[in-house]
C-alpha cells in the first residue's frame, strides 16, 4: 500500500478536502499529509540584504562595532541553501501563476489556486526602529538597526528570483517583521487564513532561531508544516542541526528535492510546464570526439552528456522535457551516425522491454523541444508476460494488449550503444496515457518511492555499485578446442594474480 499511489503515502486527498477534519487523534502522522499546491504556501524567512549579504552584513556589523563572525555563514550554509530556495520560489511561483484555461482537462476536480510565495524580513515600521521587539532591542546593535521605513530593505544582491516582486504574475506578499517569529509582530496568519493555506512550507535564515519560531508558532496555530532542511542556514552548522532537531517535533523535514517531487507527483499534467520552469534558457550537448570519429571503436567515453551551463541544482534523476538541448542532441546523435534511439523500461520480471525510435523521426518533431510522449508500450507486455515467451498471462494478471503506457525518458540515462553502434539507449519512466500520471507498473517509479521513503521515514540511504566477474582464459593455438581457464583456484583468491602475473601483463 505505501508505493501503490504516486505519491509517498497512503493518503488520498483533493483540493475540497479539508485536512484538518481528516486528522485521526493518535493515528495519524505528519509524513500522512502531502504537499496539496491549492491548499499551501512558500515562506521565506530573512533572505534579504541587511542578513543575507557578506558585504552589507560586514558594512552594518561595522558601523555598529560589532564582532560577529559569519563566515560558515556566508561561505558554505547560505551557498548552498540559496539555490534550493530558488528552485522552490520559482516552483510555487509558476504554479501559482498558471492559467487554469490553458489546462488539458477542465472536468479535474484539481486546480491552481494557492502556492502563495511570501518572503518576510526584517524592516521597522518607523524610521528609527522604536517599534521593534524587545527582544531585538536586548540583542546588540545588529538587531536594533535593522532597515525601516526611513531605509528601507533591498534585495540587490540576490538571485533576481529572491527579489520579491507583486507585480510578477498574482504577485508576491511581503511581510516586513520586527521580531524573531514572522506570526507574533505581523498578520500573517490573518493573511493566510483568508488564502485558504492549510500547509506551510518555510525555508530562509536561521535554522535555529526565526525559521524555528515561526515552524512552531504555526504548528500551534493549526498549519501542517513542512520545513526545507536544504534550503535553510545557520551561523554553524551544529546551529543548522540544532535547529532541525527542535523543528522535527512540529514539522515535516525534507528536501527541496522531495518538495518538487510531491507537487509534480500529485499534479502530473503540469510537471512539464515547472519542470521547465527550472532549465535554463540555454544548454549545451556535448558528444566526445572520439565517439564521432571512432564509431566502430567504442571507448568508456562514449557517452552523450546534457549539460545544464546555468542550473546545476537540477536532479540528476529527472532531466527535464521541453528542454531547448533537445534539437541539437539528436541532431549530435545523428553525426554520430547513430540511426535509432531504444525507449527503454524494466519490466516486473526484470527483463528489459524496449522501442526502437528512428532518429529521423525525432529530429522532424524536435520543434516542440521534447522526445516526451513519442512511445507507448502495452501494459501486459511490464507486467503480464513471462521472461521466457511471448505469451500474455492475461487471466492471472488481468492486463491485455489494449491499454498502453507512455514512456517518457530520462536524458540523462542516454547512452550510444557500445555493442550496437548504429543505437543509443535511454531509459525513463512510464505513465498512463489519459492521466499521465506515473502508473503503477513502473518499477523506475517504484524505485525512486522507495528511495525517497527510506530517507524520509526512516534516514536510509542506499550505495549501489557494479561488480564486474570474469575468468581469465589461454589458448595455446588456434584451435577452439584448446582454450583452457588460466587457473583452478577458489574464488576471490589471490593466488591467481600472483602466480599469472606474466600472462596478465
Amino acid at each position: 500500500l505505501l508505493f501503490k499511489s504516486t505519491s509517498v503515502n497512503t493518503m488520498v486527498t483533493t483540493d475540497n478536502d479539508s485536512l484538518s477534519k481528516l486528522v485521526k487523534p493518535g493515528v495519524s502522522k505528519r509524513s500522512d499529509f502531502t504537499l496539496i499546491p491549492s491548499k499551501a504556501a512558500l515562506i521565506v524567512i530573512d533572505i534579504q540584504d541587511y542578513l543575507s549579504s557578506p558585504v552589507t552584513s560586514a558594512e552594518t556589523d561595522a558601523s555598529n562595532n560589532g564582532n560577529s563572525n559569519n563566515s560558515y555563514l556566508f561561505a558554505t550554509s547560505l551557498p548552498k541553501a540559496i539555490p534550493n530556495i530558488v528552485q522552490l520560489v520559482d516552483t510555487f511561483r509558476h504554479i501559482r501563476d498558471l492559467d487554469d484555461s490553458s489546462q488539458s482537462d477542465p472536468s479535474s476536480d484539481q486546480n491552481h489556486e494557492g502556492c502563495e510565495v511570501l518572503f518576510t524580513f526584517l524592516q521597522s515600521s518607523t524610521p528609527d526602529g522604536r517599534d521593534i521587539s524587545l527582544d531585538y532591542k536586548l540583542s546588540g546593535p545588529k538587531l536594533t538597526n535593522i532597515p525601516s521605513t526611513k531605509r528601507k530593505e533591498t534585495f540587490d544582491s540576490l538571485p533576481k528570483s529572491l527579489s520579491p516582486n507583486p507585480s510578477l504574475g498574482k504577485g508576491d506578499i511581503l511581510i516586513p517583521k520586527t521580531s524573531c517569529s514572522v506570526f507574533t509582530s505581523t498578520n500573517i496568519n490573518y493573511i493566510l487564513s483568508n488564502l485558504n493555506t492549510e500547509q506551510i512550507v518555510i525555508c530562509g535564515q536561521l535554522t535555529d532561531q526565526c525559521v524555528l519560531s515561526a515552524v512552531r508558532d504555526a504548528a500551534d496555530l493549526g498549519y501542517f508544516v513542512t520545513v526545507v532542511e536544504d534550503a535553510c542556514a545557520a551561523l554553524s552548522l551544529d546551529d543548522h542541526k540544532r535547529g532541525l532537531l527542535g523543528i522535527q517535533g512540529f514539522a515535516r523535514v525534507i528536501t527541496t528535492k522531495s518538495v518538487v517531487n510531491e507537487v509534480e507527483l500529485r499534479f502530473p499534467k503540469i510537471k512539464s510546464q515547472i519542470e521547465e520552469k527550472h532549465r535554463c534558457k540555454e544548454g549545451a550537448v556535448t558528444i566526445d570526439n572520439d565517439d564521432i570519429h571512432n564509431n566502430n571503436a567504442r571507448t568508456k567515453q562514449s557517452t552523450l552528456t546534457i549539460i545544464d551551463t546555468k542550473s546545476c541544482n537540477i536532479s540528476s534523476s529527472k532531466m527535464k522535457i521541453h528542454n531547448p538541448a533537445i534539437e541539437p542532441l539528436l541532431y549530435a546523435l545523428e553525426y554520430a551516425n547513430v540511426k535509432f534511439l531504444r525507449y527503454a523500461s524494466i519490466d516486473i520480471v526484470n527483463s528489459i522491454r524496449t522501442k526502437a525510435v528512428p532518429i529521423q523521426r525525432l529530429i522532424k518533431t524536435a520543434n516542440d523541444h521534447t522526445i516526451d510522449n513519442k512511445v507507448s508500450i502495452a501494459k501486459v507486455c511490464m507486467a503480464g508476460l513471462p521472461h521466457y515467451a511471448d505469451a500474455m498471462m492475461s487471466e492471472e494478471t488481468g492486463l491485455d494488449a489494449r491499454d498502453v503506457l507512455v514512456m517518457n525518458p530520462d536524458v540523462q540515462s542516454l547512452r550510444i550503444l557500445p555493442y550496437s553502434s548504429s543505437s543509443a539507449m535511454v531509459f525513463g519512466t512510464l505513465h498512463d496515457q489519459r492521466s499521465g500520471e506515473l502508473s503503477d507498473l513502473c518499477t523506475r517509479g517504484l524505485l525512486y518511492r522507495v528511495i525517497q521513503t527510506a530517507k524520509e521515514k526512516f534516514g536510509l540511504g542506499f550505495g549501489v555499485g557494479a561488480e564486474i566477474e570474469f575468468i581469465l582464459l589461454s589458448n595455446s593455438n588456434s584451435s577452439t578446442s584448446d582454450i583452457k581457464a588460466v587457473d583452478n583456484t577458489v574464488f576471490a583468491s589471490t593466488t591467481t594474480l600472483n602466480e599469472q602475473d606474466d600472462f596478465i601483463n
